[in-house]
């Protein structure tokens, strides 16, 4: 494209976007016969929206005039097109899950700069202490995003759902990890978000293994059992069959379900009776594990392994686990849940398994596995850069929500004026504002960074589509929101030449009263005046601009009547004109004959109108004092236009003659 209308003979293809627009003229392989014929490509972007107009054009790329050719355009060259990034726009999806969480973060907006708060240090508090008023409500928040992400998986699929699957579980693990206030086990929550980010193994999978002939013969049922959580494995082991290939496993069986089943639940932090009974519970075992003894060496094999796992062995569960996922929620869960109360203690288990003898490794090829790692080891601006990877609204609401917690460390400098927290929400708010449906929700966004965001919106509502009355109030209400008096002056100035040019003085004339532009009412006023006095009647005008000249004072705005008072009265004389009441008309001719603020362009014609009213066969329309203010009028009309002197000197006449008659 040439963007700047320079020759092709000194531009590199190689550093032009080529974008393909299927309706282009140009077929394929045949670029360079149409540069030949001297065909350039001319452009103009929208500087708001990522839009562009672009149109053929002829270029001179010929030094001398005479090897010049003109080549007719054809009906194809001669359209415009329409060009655009499709990825930057939002698709129905992240539109209605835009609208839904802007709500929960104006929430917390509000919440944040009404509270005087001394904000806490997460990654020193035990769990069972967070009773906090604000703590519960960052937990809130997050839940509501992650809800509201979870409710949009069930309803859209393809492309969509892969994003919405790893921005649920990216808030799901911030949860988990950070903002907590049901004074839950950390054991427990990770687990959870275990299963609920990549669950292993699948229902699929389960039922597969569980309708086959006898369940325990299947190659997948031990690994099954193995990855199940408590309740599935009793479940399992109770529809197994095994006794029918082990007899003697029916007395372990039971032992392994009332285990399972007397597991100390881990939704509560650990008191000290709770301890003692963990304890006791894994004493019994490990002691199940020496004792162990079946003749079926793979199933005993089999059943040692599960109480290896149950009883927290770092071996066995490193063993069985396939994702470091897996292993961190497993080690947390069995092998030590009494040492895991704070934020460091997670830290410490995951360095375990990825940095450990036997060390799973992170994929940091997927953002959501990357940003999640990130958390649990604390680096939390690389989980943000991973997570605007996955989606930019996601990152900025994770930022904003872990910033205000206290977790998210504010540092701004010389080369970098912005906090991390800042350049998301900006960078997801642009984006917000290329879309018609969301770009009262970017402004949200904008205004909650200083400076820079109320500098953006400032720039923006100027150049905002307005289509209606309903859509120039809504920009002129964040004008008046955001104190901008001059782009309020321009957008209303905007709209309202629109509503002129359809006939809507009166609205035109509200919306100029709105934004204080005396001038541009002043302005309609003196066109109604000069309409009406050339044509010698009323200018049509609408129903809402009637009201206005019929009753000056029924607007709430005393500058409306004050700036349409001339063509009122003007407007009032012509109706009693109409009507016959000769003096009650000349009084009103009268008035706006005399008054000094009636341009003197307009004085001519007002006099003519009185020589309807000179008519000596009827009563005396003016007074003595009106005659002798006209005479001084005129006479200095005289001196100072162009007036033709038969005109003068018919008005002088006819005038003279009046005053002698009256005289």
């Amino acid at each position: 494209m040439d963007f700047q209308d320079t020759s092709y003979e000194e531009q590199e293809e190689a550093s032009n976007i080529t974008y393909i627009a299927p309706d282009a003229p140009i077929e394929s392989g045949k670029l360079k016969e149409w540069r030949d014929r001297r065909r350039t490509l001319k452009v103009v972007t929208h500087p708001l929206l990522n839009v562009a107009i672009s149109w053929i054009s002829a270029v001179d790329i010929y030094g001398e005039a005479r090897e010049k050719q003109v080549c007719a355009f054809s009906a194809e060259e001669s359209t415009l097109y329409t060009l655009h990034t499709p990825g930057f726009f939002l698709n129905p999806c992240q539109v209605r899950l835009s609208n839904i969480m802007c709500n929960y973060f104006e929430e917390l907006q509000m919440l944040y700069q009404n509270l005087e708060y001394k904000f806490f240090d997460p990654k020193e508090m035990l769990l069972g202490s967070s009773q906090s008023l604000i703590p519960s409500f960052f937990n809130r928040i997050c839940k509501s995003y992650r809800i509201s992400t979870e409710n949009c998986i069930n309803e859209y699929k393809n492309d969509v759902l892969m994003t919405l699957v790893d921005s649920y579980t990216l808030l799901y693990c911030v949860e988990a990890i950070y903002l907590n206030s049901d004074d839950r086990n950390y054991s427990e929550l990770i687990v959870e978000w275990v299963n609920r980010s990549d669950p292993q193994p699948s229902q699929e999978d389960g039922l597969e293994i569980m309708t086959s002939r006898t369940p325990c013969l299947h190659p997948g049922f031990w690994p099954y059992v193995h990855k199940g959580l408590f309740k599935q494995v009793i479940s399992c082991l109770q529809q197994s069959g095994i006794e029918s290939v082990e007899p003697k496993a029916v007395e372990v069986i039971d032992t392994t379900i009332d285990i399972l089943e007397t597991f100390q639940s881990s939704r509560k932090s650990f008191g000290n009776e709770n301890i003692l009974k963990w304890r006791h519970w894994r004493g019994r075992v490990i002691s199940c594990i020496r004792t162990l003894k079946l003749d079926n060496l793979e199933i005993s094999s089999a059943f040692r392994c599960l109480f290896e796992i149950i009883s927290g062995d770092r071996d066995a569960i490193f063993r069985e686990s396939d994702t470091w996922q897996e292993c961190l929620g497993a080690l947390i869960l069995l092998n030590d849940p009494l040492n895991c109360k704070t934020v460091k203690d997670i830290y410490r288990v995951y360095d375990s398994v990825v940095n450990g003898e036997d060390s799973f490794t992170v994929d940091e090829t997927l953002p959501v596995e990357s940003a999640c790692a990130a958390l649990f080891s604390g680096n939390i601006p690389k989980a943000m850069i991973q997570a605007a990877q996955i989606q930019s609204g996601i990152a900025a609401h994770i930022a904003d929500l872990l910033l205000k917690a206290g977790i998210l460390e504010e540092f701004e400098t010389n080369e970098y004026p912005l906090s991390l927290r800042d350049y998301l929400v900006l960078n997801y708010a642009d984006q917000l504002i290329t879309n018609p449906d969301t770009w009262k929700i970017a402004l949200v966004y904008w205004k909650t960074v200083p400076e820079i965001g109320i500098q953006r919106i400032k720039i923006v509502l100027p150049r905002i589509p307005l289509t209606s009355n309903e859509r120039t109030d809504e920009v002129l209400a964040f004008c008046d929101q955001f104190h901008l008096n001059e782009e309020a002056c321009m957008i209303a100035s905007i709209w309202a030449k629109e509503l002129e040019r359809k006939k809507k003085l009166g609205s035109a004339v509200l919306l100029y009263d709105r934004v204080n532009n005396s001038y541009q009412i002043d302005q309609i006023n003196w066109f109604l005046f000069e309409t009406s006095l050339i044509q010698g009647y009323p200018a049509n005008v609408d129903q809402l601009m009637e009201t206005f000249l019929e009753s000056p004072y029924s607007s709430s705005s005393r500058s409306i009547a004050s700036l349409l008072a001339p063509y009122a009265i003007l407007k009032t004389f012509y109706q009693l004109k109409f009507q016959g009441k000769r003096c009650a008309a000349a009084h009103y001719l009268a008035s706006l004959i005399k008054a000094v603020d009636i341009p003197k362009k307009y004085m001519l014609l007002l006099l003519a109108e009185m020589l309807h009213f000179l008519d000596d066969s009827l009563p005396r329309a003016f007074t003595m004092r009106d005659i002798f203010d006209y005479q001084m009028i005129f006479m200095f009309l005289g001196a100072n236009t162009h007036v033709s002197i038969f005109n003068k000197f018919i008005h002088k006449k006819r005038l003279y003659i009046y005053i002698m008659k009256q005289g």
